[in-house]
């Protein structure tokens, strides 16, 4: 986004990933903010990732679950499993 007086207002995201085993890599910039992230895999299919993070950002403390997918559903014989 382009600021009133020309000047970039957010920073551009840049982001990468990769995994090792269990563990998914996940580093970059996002909004001017560098960071790096280790998420563990929890689930893992040709089409679904789910992994569990737990970071600390700025001094605000979050964790969760995050499932990502190259499909928009999930396939019902998988719903248990995840």
């Amino acid at each position: 986004m382009i600021g009133v007086n020309g000047s970039l207002i957010w920073n551009d995201n840049q982001m990468q990933g990769w995994r090792e085993n269990d563990i998914f890599y996940f580093e970059g910039r996002e909004n001017g903010i560098d960071f790096e992230r280790e998420l563990t895999v929890l689930y893992s299919t040709e089409d679904t990732l789910v992994v569990y993070y737990c970071v600390d950002s700025m001094g605000l403390e979050s964790s969760g679950v995050l499932v990502m997918s190259s499909v928009s559903r999930l396939k019902p014989e998988r719903v248990a499993r995840v």
